[in-house]
């Protein structure tokens, strides 16, 4: 009798444990699976459509959430995508940051988070470095 209650006690502790780890990790999941539309404009003026994966160094994606930068202090700011018109760029490794509440950040670029990742219309996989194009803008979704 005192094996089966604490089997019962063991499972009745490690299940709100579990529950509460699947719960944790809804908000991270959904993020990963949504998508992020953009126009991208080239240097050339060229566009294409893109789904926008993340941003990162030239060897991996570091967020598929945000863009860190330098705006103004020695210390790495961080932007939400959601909260991005469009990112524009600018002379000297910065990006301009349209905010959809209207203001306009200057980021100047770190090397972790200077590479675009995204998937092209055609769906191949493709990197760019934010200095080479002339602006991402965000599409809202419908």
């Amino acid at each position: 009798m005192k094996l089966i209650n604490a089997v019962l006690l063991s499972g009745s502790l490690i299940a709100p444990v579990a529950m509460t780890t699947r719960a944790a990790n809804r908000p991270l999941q959904a993020a990963q699976s949504s998508t992020i539309s953009a126009k991208l404009t080239m240097a050339d003026g060229a566009t294409r459509l893109v789904q926008l994966d993340g941003v990162g160094c030239t060897v991996s994606i570091c967020s598929r959430t945000q863009i860190k930068g330098y705006a103004r202090s020695a210390s790495l700011d961080a932007f939400a995508f959601d909260a991005i018109q469009k990112i524009e760029s600018a002379p000297r490794d910065k990006v301009l940051l349209v905010m959809k509440d209207g203001t306009r950040r200057t980021l100047s670029l770190d090397n972790n988070f200077r590479v675009l990742y995204f998937h092209s219309e055609s769906g191949s996989e493709r990197q760019l470095d934010l200095s080479k194009m002339n602006s991402l803008e965000f599409v809202e979704k419908h």
